[in-house]
């Protein structure tokens, strides 16, 4: 449990959920081109090596681009998610008022 922990302690919520989407898209994009049939004619074995690269390279590519980008990048995708430091605070304003003495 303490290994884990001390593993644990660098991740974050926004680099999981960038890698999980660039991940994810990424399995998509591969889909799309092995299911366009520009690999009917290749025989088994080869088209095997061919899927297994799209989808390693794709993911990999998908999960790199998605951490590269920014908050305001990722808060396209999903935007009602907002990323803030901790300890980050709001600026503050504060109004003095003057009083009269008449």
């Amino acid at each position: 449990m303490v290994a884990l922990d001390e593993m644990l302690r660098a991740f974050s919520l926004r680099a999981f959920s960038a890698t999980t989407f660039g991940l994810l898209l990424g399995i998509v994009v591969a889909q799309l081109i092995d299911s366009s049939g520009l690999f009917i004619r290749v025989d088994d074995d080869t088209r095997w090596l061919i899927r297994l690269g799209l989808f390693l390279g794709f993911s990999y590519i998908g999960m790199v681009l998605a951490m590269r980008s920014n908050k305001e990048d990722f808060s396209l995708i999903i935007p009602y998610v907002r990323f803030a430091r901790r300890g980050d605070k709001p600026d503050q304003l504060i109004l003095l008022g003057h009083q009269r003495g008449d």
